[in-house]
């Protein structure tokens, strides 16, 4: 079985190096396709550092897919440089890129607007952001999820009238919490295993919740 290593953030203790089956990548590109209806020849744009989790699965999400795929080095803005025609579908970013794609470049806008969905990660969404996402037309979603879980396993909606103040979860991922009322998750993703994460978790149901805070590691 083909197996990738990549460094883990520490989420979800110290950062170590991890194998990733290709079947658990390709698993987690698939429910990505699905959640934001990418088609084939869909334009997606890639901006994150690939050799980080994120950036990653953006390139198995395009191949898997048959998606078109546009790599960029990863700056604060992304389309600072790109063709002024280009057009995308897709992207993920970290949350300063999207603030600065707003502030400094507003004509850019209206781009964003046709694409599909716009998904945010690898920090926090400030109050100031999630201020300026209202104005966008296109849904915008904050993702949950580590290297450990492959990418994304739960979103949450950040604008328009699906907006939630937490996270939702595909019903095939099994979420729960334990002892310390911290999210553990089992899914394709996770080898079928049950990962302990270090989060701090309020269940809404059995496949949504709010995160409260991430406890600190010793």
């Amino acid at each position: 079985m083909q197996e990738f290593a990549i460094q883990t953030s520490g989420s979800t203790g110290t950062p170590k190096w991890l194998e990733l089956t290709r079947d658990r990548m390709e698993a987690s590109a698939k429910r990505t396709l699905r959640l934001f209806n990418l088609q084939p020849e869909d334009r997606v744009l890639v901006c994150l550092n690939t050799e980080y989790i994120a950036g990653m699965m953006m390139l198995v999400r395009g191949f898997v897919g048959e998606l078109h795929m546009t790599i960029v080095e990863p700056s604060g803005n992304p389309f600072a440089n790109l063709d002024p025609e280009a057009e995308f579908d897709f992207v993920a970013m970290v949350p300063l890129q999207l603030q600065t794609i707003l502030e400094q470049t507003p004509d850019k806008v209206e781009k964003l607007n046709r694409m599909k969905a716009i998904l945010l990660g690898g920090a926090p969404v400030s109050k100031q952001l999630e201020e300026k996402v209202q104005l966008l037309e296109v849904p915008v979603f904050q993702s949950y999820g580590m290297t450990e879980t492959v990418s994304h396993v739960a979103v949450r909606r950040l604008n328009g009238p699906e907006r939630k103040d937490y996270y939702t979860a595909p019903s095939e991922i099994i979420l729960d919490q334990d002892e310390r009322g911290c999210l553990t998750i089992s899914a394709d993703v996770t080898g079928n295993e049950i990962l302990v994460t270090n989060d701090r978790v309020e269940m809404v149901d059995a496949h949504s919740f709010k995160w409260l805070y991430a406890l600190t590691t010793p």
